[in-house]
């Protein structure tokens, strides 16, 4: 089967980003049981760049500059998805107590086991015990962010099983697929699809649409100004 350019370059990009993702985990948890660390708290060690790369992470991250906090939540929301066995390492145990350390937060799948992030987890990645952190991290859970206007990250129905207050962390479906989609650019396009042509006096700005969709249709407008240039030029 034949992989397109675009998805080499996503894959990549997404390999270089958990690899920083892994560091920023064993980063906190050095410091948080007090053992050597190159680095005085996780946000010494600064995510990739992609410069102009066409992945679908870089796109992502172009359209939206998300912050550290939110780069690391949409990660930590990922990993169970496309990585889980990085998350394996808060599966360890508190030898005094003989159970999983609260602090970690997280629902531990019994089989096949795995661990599942929840909220708690992030605000233990991000600042530990402190509260201004917490704090912060908790805006990006309000209804009004674009983790949930534009349909980021999910919001699952709560288990019985998951600590009280801190649902289990995931991305949307559509999001997952958006990102690691194996379709090219120019499958998409060849797909047949009906259009009708409209005239209107309206202007794009009195189009009311969700802003996914308006990213959707700027997509396509930006396909339109510059696809021969991708295809043909650049290759």
């Amino acid at each position: 089967m034949k992989i397109s350019l675009v998805n080499k370059a996503n894959s990549a990009d997404l390999e270089q980003e958990l690899s920083w993702f892994r560091q920023v985990i064993d980063t906190r948890l050095k410091l948080h049981f007090g053992q050597e660390s190159n680095h005085l708290g996780v946000f010494d060690l600064k995510p990739p760049e992609f410069g102009e790369s066409a992945s679908n992470w870089a796109n992502f991250l172009r359209r939206y500059q998300p912050s550290m906090i939110e780069r690391l939540t949409i990660l930590l929301a990922l990993a169970p998805s496309i990585a889980p066995r990085i998350l394996d390492i808060f599966l360890v145990k508190n030898a005094q107590i003989d159970d999983y350390f609260t602090e970690f937060g997280g629902l531990v799948q019994p089989a096949p086991r795995g661990f599942s992030p929840t909220r708690e987890t992030l605000f233990f990645l991000v600042g530990g015990e402190r509260l201004d952190l917490r704090f912060e991290t908790m805006q990006l859970f309000q209804a009004g962010h674009y983790f949930w206007t534009d349909n980021i990250l999910s919001s699952p129905t709560p288990s019985l099983a998951a600590p009280a207050g801190s649902p289990i962390l995931g991305v949307s479906t559509s999001f997952l697929e958006d990102l690691t989609h194996t379709q090219s650019q120019t499958d998409v396009l060849e797909s047949h699809f009906a259009v009708q042509k409209i005239q209107t006096k309206l202007a794009w700005e009195d189009l009311e649409l969700l802003p996914r969709t308006i990213n959707q249709l700027k997509d396509i407008e930006n396909w339109l100004s510059h696809g021969d240039t991708l295809l043909n030029d650049w290759g």
